[in-house]
Order: C-alpha cells, then sequence, then structure tokens
C-alpha cells in the first residue's frame, strides 16, 4: 500500500512538471507567425539540372503565385523553422578586419531567401532593411543577420554597413544590409542561434514556397 502511495506521488509530480514544462513552452515566443501561410516542397534538383534553370523557373512560380487571387504574399527559401528536413548548413564567421583570439570563434547557420521571406514569416526587422531587387544587381554580396549573431559579434548597434567574412565555398565578404529578430528555428525548446540570411540570386535553389493569404 505504502508502495502504491509512493509511485502515485512521483508519478502526480512528474505529471506536474510536464505540464508546467509545456504550459512555458507554450508561453515561448518563435519569434514568427505561422498564421495564414502555407509551405511546399520542391524538388526542383529533379527536373532542372543547371542553376539557372531552377532559377528560372523560381522567378516565374512566384511571378504567377502572385496574381493568385486571394495570395498576399510569396516567399521562398533553403529552410524551415522548426522541420528537420530544413537545410540549413553552419559556417565560420567574423567581422571583416577583426582579429579572431582563440576559442572565440563564431559559427552562423546560413539560410536562402528571397525578397517577401522575412517580411512574410513575420520576422520583426530591428534595424536596416530588408533584401530589394538592387542587392542582385550590382555591388558586393549583401546579408541579413539575426540579432542573437548582432550580439555575439560584438557589433551593438552599429552592425549596417559592417562586413562580415564568411568561409563558404571560399571566404565570402558580406555586407550587413538588416538586423531582424532571432528566432527557435530547431524547436521552442532549443536556445537562439546565430542566423544569417542571404538573397537566393547569389545561391543554390531554394526547396521551400511559402504563401500568404
Amino acid at each position: 500500500m505504502i508502495s502504491q502511495i509512493a509511485i502515485a506521488i512521483i508519478l502526480l509530480i512528474g505529471a506536474g512538471l510536464f505540464s508546467r514544462s509545456l504550459m512555458n513552452l507554450l508561453h515561448v515566443n518563435p519569434g514568427f507567425v505561422r498564421q495564414g501561410v502555407v509551405a511546399l516542397q520542391v524538388f526542383l534538383y529533379d527536373y532542372y539540372e543547371k542553376p539557372e534553370s531552377q532559377a528560372q523557373f523560381t522567378w516565374e512560380a512566384i511571378s504567377q503565385l502572385k496574381n493568385v487571387p486571394g495570395v498576399n504574399s510569396v516567399g521562398i527559401t533553403t529552410a524551415l523553422p522548426f522541420l528537420d528536413s530544413s537545410s540549413t548548413s553552419s559556417y565560420s564567421v567574423n567581422v571583416e578586419g577583426e582579429p579572431i583570439a582563440a576559442g572565440e570563434e563564431q559559427t552562423a547557420f546560413r539560410t536562402v531567401v528571397t525578397e517577401d521571406y522575412l517580411s512574410l514569416m513575420g520576422i520583426p526587422l530591428q534595424s536596416g532593411r530588408l533584401f530589394e531587387s538592387r542587392d542582385h544587381q550590382s555591388g558586393p554580396p549583401t546579408t541579413i543577420i539575426n540579432e542573437t549573431m548582432a550580439r555575439r559579434l560584438n557589433l551593438g548597434n552599429n552592425a549596417i554597413g559592417k562586413k562580415i567574412q564568411a568561409q563558404l565555398r571560399k571566404p565570402t565578404i558580406l555586407e550587413i544590409i538588416g538586423v531582424v529578430g532571432s528566432l527557435h528555428h530547431d524547436g521552442l525548446d532549443r536556445q537562439e542561434l546565430l542566423y544569417f540570411f542571404s538573397s537566393a540570386f547569389f545561391s543554390r535553389s531554394p526547396r521551400f514556397v511559402l504563401i500568404s493569404f
């Protein structure tokens, strides 16, 4: 009898802790909005081998989807929050011209997006601006970083216009044009990580189409 009461008390305590943890997670701000957004996964590699053909399909799809009645905006990305099959890669990053002390190397995850993705997902712009068509017409590649990355790189409120070096296929200099809010990309119970965004014009073909109604 005593053992049964003890087991019941342990189960009750465990249920209480689980409920509290669940309630805490429900109150965590994911950093983006989920209402009114539909995501579709596409596999362009099965149909278009050349990057030029993939890019042409991407922009034609965006143009046609924007003309569908009821559609507010269309965005494309290589990775979606909370989705295990999303494609994100991590890279060593540093502020251009600043030496990296031993043990202070920073690693950030990169996501490739089109112009409307960040606003469509409701990821708040903290400073600077979002991607525009001029970013891929001339000049060096640009990037948007999250506030966690700005803080860890000690950029403070002066991130706009600064340049970072990312160890992509080769060391690449990216000019920061915007800082956005951080999000829990891998789950509400995971910490906010360093993320930077690249324009789809400079990168490989995106995998996900998002439509906002």
